[in-house]
């Protein structure tokens, strides 16, 4: 892709960040954490005062080929990319409250304690299975003795899935957005 720059734009093209370096900016999503469910590899370059980038999607086999031919494009007099290497996520209990950002690959949360990757998942069959799923309800009478101890759960650790709707782990209560 750099070459193809190179002789299209006869050097004239340059970095997005920096106008001195003659470079365009090469990212492969392979090498960095995303959301993207499939990897891509492009260039960001300018020329003549406009933003574009070089794009390629990998089909599948070695990560070092496979890829589609590229295909340019232009980022429309916007100032700002259309494409980042860092495709940050977040989700959040409607219920709880509680927030989780997924950052270069990997989800965290500031304040549960609970990591997603480690939750048991589970798909329910029915909406009926769904909306019976275990809660943690701290005004629930079988709860709120466990919990205000501190013995009890505190977590569900599950996250149960039906018609595109995640149950939050923390509480079981909410669903995840």
């Amino acid at each position: 892709m750099n070459k193809w720059i190179e002789w299209k734009f006869k050097g004239e093209a340059t970095s997005p960040y920096d106008s001195s370096d003659h470079e365009a900016l090469n990212v492969n999503t392979y090498n960095h954490g995303s959301t993207l469910s499939q990897t891509l590899q492009y260039s960001m370059f300018e020329y003549d005062g406009e933003n574009y980038y070089i794009l390629q999607v990998h089909g599948g086999c070695d990560i070092r080929g496979g890829y589609t031919t590229p295909r340019v494009f232009s980022c429309a007099g916007k100032t700002e990319w259309g494409l980042t290497y860092d495709q940050d996520a977040t989700v959040y209990c409607e219920d709880c409250g509680t927030q989780w950002y997924q950052y270069a690959g990997y989800w965290s949360s500031d304040d549960s304690g609970v990591e997603l990757e480690s939750c048991k998942i589970v798909k329910d069959e029915t909406e009926e299975d769904f909306n019976n799923r275990r809660v943690i309800d701290e005004n629930q009478d079988e709860n709120q003795l466990e919990l205000i101890l501190g013995e009890g759960p505190k977590f569900v650790n599950t996250i149960h899935v039906y018609d595109g709707k995640a149950s939050c782990p923390c509480c079981g209560k909410g669903v995840l957005s």
